[in-house]
């Protein structure tokens, strides 16, 4: 008997890539008191979005970008360079 995997096999590559974009951007543009968390956040909301058959890494990053913004304050603080 054959199982198929509930996630379908994706690139590794493009996990890596919507995770660098989403985690670099938040910590570019907000003041993070601990950056683990905001991570951790972004890293459970690609995981959610994969579930649900997103895959194409830039969308990705910006659904999880979007998600984590509404979930602090619906604004990004843009750190004074």
């Amino acid at each position: 008997m054959q199982t198929h995997p509930i996630v379908p096999v994706i690139a590794e590559e493009t996990i890596e890539r919507a995770f660098a974009i989403a985690a670099d951007y938040i910590a570019l543009t907000r003041e993070l008191a601990d950056a683990t968390l905001a991570e951790e956040f972004v890293a459970c909301t690609l995981a959610r979005l994969l579930e649900v058959g997103e895959r194409p890494p830039i969308r990705l990053a910006n659904l999880a970008i979007a998600a984590y913004e509404q979930a602090h304050d619906h604004a990004a603080c843009v750190r004074a360079r």
